[in-house]
């Protein structure tokens, strides 16, 4: 059978396809020569590819998990071929690319992605048989005659093989193994073993030492509106001269903090009280001799006097001291955090405290007539007295273990200091607190 004869039962198909690829070919061969402007600023690479795709109709294969594309770019070109856009772009992030029939195929600089060659055909008769060609086993084609051009034409065809080469479909794999690689335990930091580099300030216990300075005033009632509350009121001022001393153990649990502890109080209120006794000033009269006349029955006595003039006498008495009344109290309180942090904590507590009685010492007016003045041990001082308090403070960490805190305080006693008396005495006291704190 002759070669002309063998042409002609080629199928029209095949003549056509090979047409068209040719024909793709040549057109992105000629895009890539098309001259354009371009211009990136701060843009990652994988977006100034997709804008390429987009504008010049392009189809990008590249492995997207790799991290230079996802690095910012600025470029600009002016009147350049699109080949040598890309050569540029590309090698800023040390890339380069290769056209595969209508792919443009971006890998590392250094990444060995090569077309395979095409398979050399013998150009002697020995691998004719018949009036068949012998291709290599690799080739899983129909078996065509040497005769006929077109059918080494149609190599281009075995060129899309590349595309089973292509790295891109193999790097996804890799991905995926990647993103199911389990991340490396890290060690539990030390602050959660016995050692802790740092507490946990919004869920830990923690000891506070405090200070506390008070402005005190004491407080009288009675059913008796006369004098008498007047007289007590005004022998007893309001001074700073209050003072309170004390160890705190609390709990903060997220939001809300609670604890109790042991504390000292000392109130200290001026007593002053002064009056005068006054003796003499007036005459007094004895009599001397007496006698008595009888007329007719009657009996007339008649008396001698004599007056005597009694000097006046006054004495002053005045009270200027000091009544110190101080108390051993265990606080109970409960607070909540309006703002937390590991910096920074602003709240507010209220609590009860329960003073049991320590000391005492001064004076006070027992009766209306306000003199002698009587002493508070001779008075039945109740043991145990019951306040309610408030704060509203703040904590500020200073180091990893200490915090420093402020505190806005206010108290003041739900019963009488003193049983069996003319009136009700309460005292009442709002002050500033400092302390330090240290979590364990």
């Amino acid at each position: 059978m002759g070669g002309k004869s063998l042409f002609h039962c080629l199928p029209p198909l095949l003549v056509i396809v090979v047409c068209l690829f040719q024909i793709t070919i040549l057109s992105a061969q000629q895009q890539l020569e098309r001259r354009l402007n371009f211009e990136a600023k701060n843009e990652k690479l994988s977006d100034v590819l997709d804008r390429l795709s987009a504008t010049e109709n392009l189809n990008f294969s590249y492995n997207p998990a790799e991290a230079s594309f996802s690095v910012p770019i600025d470029y600009s070109a002016q009147n350049k071929t699109l080949n040598s856009v890309l050569s540029e772009i590309l090698r800023l992030s040390g890339h380069d690319f290769r056209q595969v029939g209508n792919q443009i195929v971006v890998f590392a600089v250094g990444d060995n992605i090569q077309a395979r060659t095409r398979p050399e055909i013998p150009e002697t008769d020995d691998a004719i048989v018949g009036n068949t060609l012998e291709l290599p086993d690799d080739m899983s084609r129909p078996l065509l005659f040497p005769d006929t051009l077109l059918v080494f034409d149609t190599l281009y065809i075995r060129d899309t093989l590349v595309l089973t080469d292509t790295l891109v479909i193999r790097d996804t794999i890799f991905v995926k193994e990647e993103v199911k690689t389990p991340r490396p335990e890290h060690p539990k930091p030390l602050r959660d073993g016995i050692f802790r580099m740092e507490p946990d300030r919004n869920n830990s216990w923690y000891f506070t030492a405090h200070y506390t300075q008070m402005r005190s005033s004491a407080s009288f009632d009675s059913g008796n509106t006369g004098d008498y509350l007047s007289l007590l009121r005004e022998s007893e001022n309001s001074s700073w001269n209050n003072m309170g001393l004390g160890v705190d153990i609390s709990k903060a649990v997220k939001k809300i903090q609670f604890g109790g502890g042991i504390q000292f109080t000392r109130f200290s209120n001026p007593f002053y009280h002064s009056w005068e006794k006054v003796e003499g000033g007036f005459y007094v009269t004895d009599t001397i001799e007496s006698y008595y006349t009888v007329v007719q029955a009657d009996t007339t006595w008649y008396y001698f006097t004599d007056s005597t003039w009694i000097p006046r006498d006054v004495k002053a008495f005045v009270f200027d001291q000091i009544n110190c009344v101080s108390y051993i109290g265990l606080p109970v309180n409960f607070g909540y955090n309006l703002y937390s942090s590991q910096q920074l904590n602003v709240y507010v507590k209220g609590g009860v405290v329960f003073d049991i009685l320590i000391k005492k010492r001064g004076n006070t007016i027992l009766d209306e007539d306000a003199y002698p003045d009587v002493s508070f041990a001779e008075l039945d001082f109740n043991p145990l007295m019951i306040s309610w308090s408030a704060a509203a403070g703040a904590r500020y960490r200073i180091y990893d273990w200490f915090d420093l805190n402020g505190e806005i305080v206010y108290r003041n006693h739900l019963n009488s200091m003193i049983r069996n008396f003319p009136a009700t005495k309460r005292m009442g006291a709002a002050g500033i607190r400092i302390g330090l704190i240290y979590y364990f």
